[in-house]
């Protein structure tokens, strides 16, 4: 059973929820850029929500099913449509032998997760079967997806996901569609232009005029962002005179001010070590929004304390296993 693919589009590449515990070995975390949006897709076809899914970056891939499979998609950034016809997000879809899916501009978002039950037959490295694009390693041959390529698929499909397969061949109405759909359901509210943080171990480094200003202004996602970060412009920022900094541990959601004063908002790719002021962390449970922010959209930073971004982290969790639940209770009862 495999996956061809005919475009590779922008790109696309296969992330899983990335390989911490290596970073004193100077090894990024990687995995998915919308952690949220990834978990959800594999729960959607009754997946472990760590298995491997593709991550599609806007639009112009397409792929070709050589057999009959059990998708989903999650995310924002692409309208998809299955041999003409647009497909929902948030749903299970039965997938028939040789339809075609292709990836088209939307009007939001930025990246697309389409997972398949049983998983992608990767090698995993280190652990984990995503794809660290700098060092060439992990998900398809340590690169992004290209035309011709074959994707093979897992043998790792379990009894939930028959389960929705054999619903799907009885009450799918012939489009293969589940009539269920879990898309709103703590998804990222990608109208919001604004992310809390926590205060940086060089908070202080700034004057009050100085965190006022970071915490007041938009900030315009500039060009020179990619997975391992996001370059920002706006007014820039001074720190205290005459402070120098030593290099010290960094990770997904840091805000370093390097020297001309422009934050630079860390994601999953980030080094482990940086030499810039990490002014700010921005709160976990807002780094799947940042996640799907596109070059040239703004953003802001609203402070909050650290038990505040705790129990907003705790709640989405709580949301994402009642979600788990409520599937397998449907299917497994």
């Amino acid at each position: 059973m495999s996956i061809r693919v005919i475009k590779g589009g922008l790109q696309a590449i296969l992330q899983d929820r990335g390989r911490p515990g290596y970073q004193d070995w100077g090894v990024p975390v990687g995995g998915a850029m919308d952690d949220w949006s990834s978990r959800l897709a594999n729960l959607l076809v009754g997946n472990d929500p760590g298995e491997a899914v593709l991550e599609i970056t806007l639009q112009g891939m397409a792929l070709l099913f050589e057999s009959e499979h059990l998708i989903a998609l999650t995310g924002a950034g692409s309208e998809v449509r299955m041999d003409g016809k647009v497909i929902p997000f948030g749903r299970a879809i039965l997938v028939k032998p040789w339809s075609a899916i292709r990836f088209h501009p939307s009007s939001s978002g930025c990246r697309t997760y389409l997972s398949i039950s049983g998983g992608f037959e990767i090698k995993a490295v280190m652990g984990s079967r995503s794809t660290y694009l700098p060092a060439a390693w992990g998900g398809f041959q340590g690169r992004a997806l290209e035309a011709g390529d074959v994707l093979e698929i897992g043998a790792r499909r379990n009894g939930l996901s028959e389960a929705i397969m054999r619903d799907l061949r009885e009450h799918g109405h012939g489009s293969g569609i589940a009539h269920w759909s879990v898309a709103a359901i703590g998804a990222p509210d990608l109208s919001r232009r604004a992310v809390r943080f926590i205060k940086g171990p060089e908070w202080d480094w700034l004057s009050e005029d100085q965190q006022h200003r970071f915490s007041s202004q938009p900030f315009v996602i500039t060009s020179r962002s990619n997975r391992m970060g996001y370059r920002l412009r706006g007014q820039p920022l001074t720190i205290i005179p005459s402070r120098e900094m030593v290099s010290a541990a960094v990770t997904r959601g840091s805000v370093q001010l390097t020297h001309e004063g422009q934050p630079v908002l860390l994601m999953a790719d980030a080094q482990t070590t940086g030499g810039y002021p990490r002014i700010a962390q921005v709160a976990a449970v807002d780094l799947p929004v940042c996640a799907q922010y596109r070059p040239g959209d703004r953003i802001r930073f609203i402070p909050v304390s650290f038990l505040e971004a705790r129990q907003a982290y705790f709640d989405r969790e709580a949301e994402l296993l009642g979600i788990a639940k409520n599937i397998e209770l449907n299917f497994n009862s």
